[in-house]
């Protein structure tokens, strides 16, 4: 599925960080939607502070430039459980070169996914 729009990019986010082990539909009432919300805050959060992490280092490095690599969130479980495991890679690093000053690009879009 390609997502063209801002609105494609958040039902599918919605879509990867919502039940995963029944079939994803929307919710069918409002009761169902208040109880749902409070576990996706806790993994969203969960994510929220690993691209912080990640962040971090990137604004450490000073010598590297990391171009067409990846973000790969891998999360397992099902909310409504309470099993949240998330976990946040890095990826795709066939082209990485010298570049004094770091990235300000990939933290650029480290922030841009933050938000």
């Amino acid at each position: 599925r390609h997502l063209k729009t801002e609105k494609d990019v958040m039902e599918a986010l919605r879509i990867f960080f919502s039940k995963r082990s029944k079939p994803i539909t929307p919710p069918t009432n409002h009761n169902e939607n208040q109880a749902i919300a409070p576990l996706l805050s806790e993994v969203l959060g969960d994510v929220t502070s690993k691209l912080r992490d990640l962040e971090s280092c990137f604004e450490k490095n000073m010598e590297l430039s990391f171009h067409a690599s990846s973000i790969l969130i891998i999360r397992e479980g099902d909310v409504t459980k309470g099993n949240n495991d998330c976990c946040l890679k890095t990826i795709d690093f066939s082209h990485i070169c010298r570049k004094t000053g770091g990235d300000k690009g990939y933290i650029h879009g480290l922030q841009t996914l933050k938000s």
